[in-house]
């Protein structure tokens, strides 16, 4: 998703990025993390990484409609 919006990340973050995101789903705050698991990744992304906010949004609404829709599809 990076990579389509023209962003450069280092692989570890990525990595590290994928990882917390996919453990943030597990916590049942909501069903499947929605909206606790994008704000998570949009903290960590412009705090972390220095994303601006709004390219950070971007990457993390993209990341959960991709991972959404290609499971319905």
């Amino acid at each position: 998703v990076l990579w389509a919006l023209g962003l450069e990340l280092p692989a570890s973050g990525i990595v590290f990025v994928a990882v917390a995101t996919s453990l943030l789903t597990t916590v049942p705050l909501t069903p499947a993390g929605f909206g606790f698991v994008e704000i998570a990744m949009v903290y960590v992304l412009t705090e972390g990484f220095g994303l601006s906010q709004s390219n950070a949004v971007a990457v993390a609404v993209l990341d959960r409609a991709v991972s959404v829709f290609s499971v319905i599809v």
